[in-house]
């Protein structure tokens, strides 16, 4: 992986997280514009194994978000730690970080892994395909 492809998808992955940050607080505003760029962001065949170890696909995701809004009160934060490549396989990247969120006075920590697809056209060239998160102590 070169270091365009690199900084490409630390870009996409902080670029995600910032909606997610924004949008779980209530401090984004809700719009259709959010959701077009969300969903050109995940591919239609996204798939996202949570650390619970539930599977949701593209449809799944995008509908809990549409209800989600604020859910995580205005002191949630989110940000992201620890990127890494780890490979690509022509226009498919490996990449993995740690999504640290803090929400009532608790934070958390996931180990995220998570597959690309390059594209034309698409945010930082990149949409995402599928991420499998795992719990990890925080600290």
């Amino acid at each position: 992986m070169t270091v365009a492809e690199a900084s490409a998808a630390g870009r996409e992955i902080v670029a995600l997280h910032v909606f997610f940050d924004g949008w779980l607080s209530g401090r984004l505003e809700a719009g259709e514009a959010v959701f077009t760029e969300l969903r050109e962001a995940l591919s239609p065949d996204f798939t996202m194994v949570g650390p619970t170890g539930k599977r949701l696909d593209q449809a799944a995701v995008l509908g809990w978000l549409a209800t989600s809004r604020g859910s995580r009160g205005p002191d949630f934060r989110i940000w992201i730690e620890n990127v890494g490549f780890l490979l690509r396989r022509g226009s498919v990247q490996l990449a993995s970080y740690d999504e640290c969120q803090h929400s009532a006075g608790t934070d958390t920590r996931r180990r995220v892994t998570v597959v690309f697809e390059q594209k034309d056209g698409a945010r930082n060239g990149l949409v995402w395909l599928a991420v499998h998160e795992t719990w990890v102590e925080a600290g």
